[in-house]
């Protein structure tokens, strides 16, 4: 994806800063720790977030900006998270997203719909760790623009790699660009 994108765009990719479990070398990151329970969030999930926002509002803030952001599984529900607090101020505003294997974080349940913004919303029919349940709630969370749907087939929990994937992300991150 990255790979077809770069006549497109310039990416910049942030690493969340909770490390998952006991990856000693810390390299399985995330923007907050999963909870005990499928669903649930972690005790610690508003602390975690808030670390999270600071490292988010401090990228968002360099100078020329950024035009949207891409979230993959964690990072999906977190761009979500910059996408509706952006609705609200806290963050400045981006003009889409782009949303991989993602999920409606619980600090989002009553939250929308999020107008304003247009999104892609990708998955993979096989994937084994989100749900069709959870991409149809991350979808909800959208509207006006309604959002964009792609389903991966025969595809589990990635970001898109085959051809018709990618090029469904690269027009549609074309789309959404200014004009050069």
């Amino acid at each position: 994806l990255l790979k077809k994108m770069s006549g497109l765009a310039s990416c910049d990719f942030l690493d969340g800063p909770c490390v998952l479990g006991d990856d000693s070398a810390g390299d399985r990151r995330c923007w907050w720790m999963p909870g005990d329970e499928t669903g649930k969030p972690h005790p610690e999930w508003a602390s975690q977030w808030e670390c999270s926002r600071q490292v988010i509002r401090a990228r968002l803030l360099d100078p020329g900006g950024y035009d949207g952001v891409l979230g993959f599984s964690n990072g999906a529900a977190a761009a979500a998270m910059l996408l509706a607090e952006a609705e609200q101020g806290a963050f400045p505003k981006v003009r889409f997203g782009i949303l991989c294997s993602g999920y409606r974080p619980d600090a989002l349940r009553f939250i929308g719909p999020i107008c304003g913004v247009p999104t892609l919303h990708v998955s993979g029919d096989s994937d084994p760790h989100i749900t069709a349940d959870q991409t149809e709630d991350l979808l909800a969370l959208f509207a006006s623009p309604a959002p964009t749907r792609h389903a991966m087939h025969n595809a589990g929990h990635h970001v898109p790699s085959r051809t018709d994937d990618t090029k469904v992300v690269c027009d549609y991150l074309a789309s959404q660009l200014p004009a050069s």
